[in-house]
């Protein structure tokens, strides 16, 4: 997948962008606040429906816009040109749009643009919330099995389903029926976890050593519920628990993924600069599983490499965005750096300031 053209208005403090990208790799240089980052946000908003900064509304549109808008041109598998756009008013309300048609599920718009994203806050992977890691290996299941989206959606259903008997009180007929239909979904969503994190788990590995040096890494999967036990024996089980506290409490929306150092967490025992390392790579991996199985790859958008890595560490991620063929979108503020990593690979060169946005030559 490849954006050739971006389109992008009232978005934070870019009013009115427009730009042709290489389909290769494409470097953005300006000072900090200049909206090298707004730009990567307006990427990512084409591709998923909202913002990597945040869930509030008002932020992301300019102030005194009554909405902002983004849309974009895609060369998809087969060479197919590929139309999308995103709006959102000031209340909130989204509107998706591709090749003019409207649609429902910000998933279509990730069929088309699958947007992974390397910068400062990545490392909340590992340091941050359960959810974070369980939205980060659906991202990778979905891409790998389209249909998971549909699985996903029927379990979050029939989850919140159950959740609202347990609070309000519902019979045991009703309790039943959601229960074992709870369980069916979980169990093939937890499939669908287990099959993907399989092809993930020896390509991180990989793409962590090529990275840094660091010993005894382990990455695990845990799906959410006893593992010696059936999820439908664990609901069983939990049935008084559950009613009491009123709501599930064990499930597919319980699992997460733990990279731990001889069992410690490696957040509470790894410095920052290891933690942006392994966090990163996690990414690159996930990158390079799209590319191995689908006919696709994905847009990397890479905001300030520099920032905690020394030059050693950011020539090692260069050289792994470079090999994995898809597209590339980094920004920095040090113009000679950006060339030195990228310029011999990169066609094309943009300046950012005040959100305003010129193609320059990388000679300048």
């Amino acid at each position: 997948m490849k954006l050739i053209q971006l389109q992008a208005n009232n978005l934070r403090n870019l009013a009115n962008v427009s730009l042709e990208l290489d389909p290769g790799l494409n470097l953005f240089c300006g000072l900090n606040g200049s909206g090298k980052t707004s730009l990567l946000e307006s990427v990512y908003y084409l591709g998923t429906g909202r913002s990597f900064r945040g869930t509030q509304i008002d932020p992301i549109i300019q102030r005194g816009a009554a909405g902002c808008l983004v849309t974009g041109t895609v060369i998809a598998a087969g060479d197919q040109v590929v139309r999308l756009g995103v709006q959102r008013d000031e209340a909130g309300r989204r509107l998706i749009r591709i090749d003019g048609e409207t649609c429902r599920h910000a998933s279509d718009l990730a069929r088309y643009l699958p947007s992974l994203l390397l910068g400062p806050s990545t490392v909340e992977l590992l340091t941050g919330s359960p959810g974070l890691r369980r939205n980060f290996l659906n991202w990778g299941v979905f891409h790998v099995k389209p249909q998971f989206s549909e699985l996903w959606r029927e379990g979050t259903r029939i989850l919140r389903q159950r959740n609202a008997l347990l609070r309000d009180g519902g019979s045991v007929q009703e309790l039943e029926v959601w229960t074992r239909s709870l369980a069916e979904v979980g169990d093939q969503i937890h499939e669908a976890r287990s099959a993907y994190f399989e092809l993930f788990l020896p390509v991180f590995l990989d793409t962590y050593r090529f990275l840094m040096q660091l010993e005894g890494v382990k990455c695990t999967y845990r799906r959410g519920w006893d593992q010696e036990k059936s999820l439908a024996d664990v609901f069983n089980d939990q049935l008084a628990s559950d009613r009491q506290r009123r709501f599930t409490q064990s499930g597919y929306q319980r699992a997460d993924l733990r990279l731990t150092i001889e069992g410690s967490p490696v957040a509470q025992i790894c410095s920052r600069g290891e933690l942006k390392l392994l966090s990163w790579a996690m990414v690159l991996a996930q990158g390079i599983v799209l590319s191995q199985k689908q006919d696709s790859n994905a847009i990397f958008l890479v905001d300030d490499l520099a920032a905690e890595l020394d030059g050693r560490h950011q020539d090692a991620i260069a050289q792994l965005l470079v090999q994995q063929g898809g597209q590339v979108l980094v920004t920095g503020t040090d113009s000679n750096r950006l060339k030195g990593l990228w310029g011999k690979v990169s066609s094309k060169l943009f300046h950012v300031e005040q959100g305003e946005i010129r193609e320059q030559e990388l000679s300048e």
